[in-house]
């Protein structure tokens, strides 16, 4: 998307002017012979390894900066340090690991646009939350809550795919689910069940990508990784955002036939469920609603 690539480019302009602005700080503070600022960019491995080990005249200073940074952090490894640097690298914004998360937030925040308006439909029994698109008056879409419930449901999938091709593990499955969500033949409780899944395809993925972080970083979690509005969705779709840097057991992985937790609104008094235990349907105020697009 657009607006996505313009945030990108953004992020990546004041990333590279803050670096440099560090660089040259941290230079000029050498130059008087305060280390201070280059210490500190080594010891969260913005400073570049080339650059590093070639600043030193002599074995000695080299050994006393050294010591000094393993006095600070005793995990600190110079053996380790190019690699780690380039993992740092690839997670600012411009770097591949920036990029995915950017589109892990911005698919979080797309679902949970559309996600809101679903919720309202539910909340105020609407007949249109079971009827597919298409069977829909052209009076409805064209108000304005429907024209922004359909472009949050084209964002949400744009970003699911571009999460998943920067990890390289998209499927043909993935561009049919992104398809089918967008489709007119789809019913806004679908769009929600769907929604529910990619959330989830998406957490596992945002887990492997952080278990590799940490394991090149010596145990770190990626900085800064989700926004609280991602997390707020991943909770409204039953998902512990806790469950992506927990270590051990996610509960992510679902039993065969299983699916994420569907969300339930407050008042509902039955849940239907299916042959598989999964709910695909509940009882809201006397009238049944179907989670499935199925009456």
């Amino acid at each position: 998307m657009k607006d996505t690539a313009n945030k990108q480019v953004t992020a990546s302009l004041k990333y590279s002017e803050d670096k440099k602005a560090r660089e040259v700080d941290a230079e000029n503070k050498a130059n008087e012979g305060d280390l201070s600022g280059v210490t500190d960019m080594v010891l969260n491995y913005q400073y570049d390894p080339d650059k590093l080990f070639s600043r030193f005249k002599d074995l000695k200073s080299k050994r006393e900066f050294l010591d000094n940074i393993h006095k600070i952090d005793p995990t600190w490894s110079d053996s380790t340090y190019k690699a780690r640097y380039k993992t740092a690298q690839d997670f600012a914004p411009e770097g591949k690991g920036g990029i995915a998360k950017q589109s892990l937030n911005a698919f979080g925040g797309h679902i949970g646009d559309a996600n809101s308006l679903i919720s309202s439909l539910q909340n105020t029994r609407s007949p249109v939350l079971n009827t597919p698109l298409n069977k829909v008056k052209e009076s409805v879409l064209g108000q304005p809550q429907f024209i922004a419930y359909r472009t949050a449901i084209a964002a949400a999938a744009d970003e699911y795919i571009n999460f998943l091709l920067n990890q390289k593990a998209k499927h043909a499955s993935d561009d049919d689910l992104a398809a089918k969500l967008q489709s007119t033949d789809t019913s806004p409780a679908a769009a929600q069940a769907m929604m529910r899944q990619m959330a989830n395809t998406i957490a596992i993925r945002a887990r492997a990508m952080n278990k590799s972080y940490r394991d090149q970083m010596g145990g770190k979690d990626i900085p800064n990784f989700m926004d609280p509005d991602t997390n707020k969705v991943l909770r409204d779709f039953g998902i512990d955002p806790k469950s992506i840097t927990a270590e051990g057991e996610s509960g992510l992985i679902k039993e065969p036939g299983q699916q994420a937790g569907p969300e339930i609104p407050p008042g509902a008094t039955t849940r239907y469920k299916d042959a598989k235990g999964n709910i695909v349907g509940y009882a809201l105020n006397g009238k049944y609603v179907s989670l499935t697009g199925q009456q």
